[in-house]
């Protein structure tokens, strides 16, 4: 075996080469944000944030209700150019509207998702908020701006969603399945393995 020779300056020149480049390397900081650029890596995609951000898009229903409030207003999605577009002359005034977000915003929340309900206290708790939410609008109609052929709808909306949401916090069952979701050894169901 042949063993090329090497001179001690090649070696020294070698080595501060070595030297140089690491230390290059380590100072780099091409966006000026006090972290070298080695210990960024933007173009590797974060396992966890985007499992946390996919969790969040799939239990976070703030477009249904955008949907649903923007329905009480007479607007309708249109999908080609991406805007709320009027259709219909609105079922409930501002003051009706600022009413139902109020309402909303006292059930569907992260932690009525993310706490642990029977299924009767879940019922229990839709069906109060549901009754107090429709009493208030018959009695305020006027106020409102809404005819009562109006009222069934809207309380039928807001019926669905506290239901839904309140129905995801049954068992645990939201934090139960973004726990599964963001486990390293996830399989792709959130259905308890069997051995």
């Amino acid at each position: 075996m042949h063993i090329p020779f090497i001179s001690k300056k090649d070696k020294i020149s070698h080595i501060n080469t070595q030297n140089t480049l690491s230390n290059e390397t380590l100072r780099q900081d091409s966006n000026n944000d006090k972290i070298p650029d080695f210990l960024q890596r933007e173009h590797y995609a974060s396992i966890t944030n985007s499992q946390k951000d996919f969790i969040r898009w799939e239990s976070d229903p703030k477009e249904e209700i955008e949907e649903y409030i923007y329905g009480l207003k007479g607007y309708d999605f249109d999908v080609k150019e991406n805007v709320w577009k009027p259709v219909s002359p609105p079922i409930i005034n501002d003051y009706g509207i600022n009413f139902v977000k109020h309402h909303l915003r006292a059930v569907i929340n992260k932690h009525s998702m993310n706490t642990s309900l029977s299924e009767e206290d879940a019922h229990k708790i839709a069906l109060s908020h549901s009754l107090s939410f429709s009493r208030n609008l018959k009695y305020r109609k006027k106020i409102y701006g809404i005819h009562l052929a109006d009222l069934d709808p809207i309380v039928d909306g807001f019926d669905n969603f506290i239901t839904i949401i309140l129905c995801k916090s049954i068992g645990d069952a939201q934090r139960d399945h973004n726990d599964k979701r963001l486990s390293m050894n996830y399989s792709g169901t959130v259905q308890p393995k069997t051995v």
